[in-house]
Order: structure tokens, then sequence, then C-alpha cells
């Protein structure tokens, strides 16, 4: 079952290949969880500060049987720097066109809710490890 999925543009105006971005990584949540109610995309631009840039926010919110998976990220220099290894770090310190890059922001917060979505998938199937057995140990031993 293919399920629609609402994108919103705040702050900005719709453009086509931002969409076809989302789109496609939207499509491949389906093969962690099949059964995905709805999803919605809002991409903003939360402070219009043109000395320094854009900054793009995007909030990704999936509802799935009895919950709701809720990922937010936003372009910030902190996530450019964990992209780059430390030597090329240091060696390109100007790095303001990977912070403002929309394409790693829809990446980051894609990545951020395919893997909240797995974790969902394996506590809705029971297949999340349970360790009682070190809790049987300590009242054996008492």
């Amino acid at each position: 079952m293919k399920t629609a999925i609402t994108i919103t543009f705040r702050g900005l105006s719709p453009r086509k290949w931002i969409e076809e971005d989302i789109l496609e990584h939207a499509a491949k949540l389906h093969t962690y969880y099949r059964h995905i109610r709805s999803c919605r995309a809002v991409v903003s631009i939360p402070h219009q500060h043109h000395e320094a840039g854009n900054r793009f926010s995007l909030r990704v919110e999936i509802v799935v049987p009895d919950e709701e998976i809720v990922v937010s990220r936003e372009s910030n220099l902190h996530g450019a720097i964990q992209d780059l290894a430390e030597n090329e770090w240091v060696k390109a310190f100007d790095i303001d066109g990977m912070r403002k890059d929309l394409r790693v922001v829809v990446r980051d917060a894609f990545d951020a809710a395919r893997r909240q979505l797995r974790d969902y998938a394996r506590r809705h199937r029971m297949a999340v490890k349970r360790h009682s057995g070190a809790s049987e140990q300590r009242a054996r031993r008492m």
C-alpha cells in the first residue's frame, strides 16, 4: 500500500527538486514498515538571515498504528563537521556551502526517521531482546 506524502513549504517557494528528493527518501521508508498510515514533511526557513545564508529546517511526521514518529532536522555547522574527517575540516574550515545544503538536511532527517521506524517495527513484532536473565540471577543470589 502506497501512502500519500504531504509536503508543505513555509518561508520559501515550492521547488520541484526538493519535492522529488523528499518523495524519493519517503518511498524507501515502506521497505522498513509497510503499514505507514500517513507521512508529512514540512520544509521551512526558520530564520531569514540572508547575510549568513538561509538555514533550512525539515520536520518529518510519520503516523503508524498506535504511534507517531516525528523527526526534525536543521542545517547547522555541527552536522557538516561530522560529515568531514577531522583533517579535512581543518583544511577546509570554510564549509558554509555544505551546512546550508537542503539535501544534507533531507538525508539526515530521513535517516533518523528510518532508524526510528525500524525500531518501531522491531517493537511491534516483539523482536526486541529482553534482559530478564540478569534480574533472575540477582534474585537467585539473594
